[in-house]
C-alpha cells in the first residue's frame, strides 16, 4: 500500500471552533502529534483553518475518508492532505519569470545551477510525507522534493 502524509490541513471551521474540540473530533481516528490552528495576530482569533498531526499515515487516510465535508458546528469541514503554499509572487508571475522566481530563492549562483541540473522541471515544491507542523512555518530545504 501506498505511504501517505500525516498531516492533515483542515478548512471552513467555525471561529467557536478551539484546538481542543479539534482534537477530539479526530482522537477517534488514531494517536494525534499535534493540533495548531493558524491565528490572526491582529484579531487573536483563528482564520477558519488548521493543521492536524496524526502519528500514523493511515489514520490521516481514514480521518480523510470519514470527515471530509462532515459538519462541525454547522460549517461542513474540507480535510485534505497538507501541502505547502507558494508565494503570490510565484503565481502572478508569467511563464517567463519563472527561471528568475527560482534563482532567487537559491542562495547562490551555484545551488540554482546544481538544482536545474538534477531536475529539468519546474520550480514548484510540495512537502515530503514525513512533513510535520513545524515545518509548515519554514520548510528546510532537505524536505521539499521537485514534482
Amino acid at each position: 500500500m501506498a505511504a501517505y502524509k500525516k498531516l492533515l490541513y483542515v478548512g471552513n471551521l467555525d471561529e467557536s471552533i478551539t484546538k481542543e474540540i479539534l482534537q477530539s473530533v479526530f482522537i477517534p481516528f488514531g494517536d494525534i502529534v499535534q493540533v495548531k490552528l493558524v491565528m490572526d495576530e491582529k484579531t487573536q482569533k483563528h482564520k477558519g483553518y488548521g493543521f492536524v498531526e496524526f502519528e500514523e499515515a493511515e489514520d490521516a487516510k481514514a480521518a480523510i475518508l470519514n470527515m471530509n465535508f462532515a459538519e462541525l458546528n454547522g460549517n461542513p469541514m474540507t480535510i485534505n492532505f497538507a501541502t505547502a503554499m507558494h508565494s503570490a509572487q510565484e503565481y502572478n508571475s508569467g511563464v517567463w519569470n519563472l527561471e528568475d522566481t527560482f534563482k532567487a530563492q537559491h542562495e547562490t549562483l551555484e545551488q540554482f545551477e546544481k538544482a536545474q541540473d538534477d531536475s529539468n522541471q519546474t520550480n514548484l515544491f510540495h512537502l515530503s510525507e514525513d512533513a510535520t507542523i513545524q515545518e509548515l512555518d519554514g520548510i528546510p530545504p532537505n524536505k521539499k522534493q521537485k514534482l
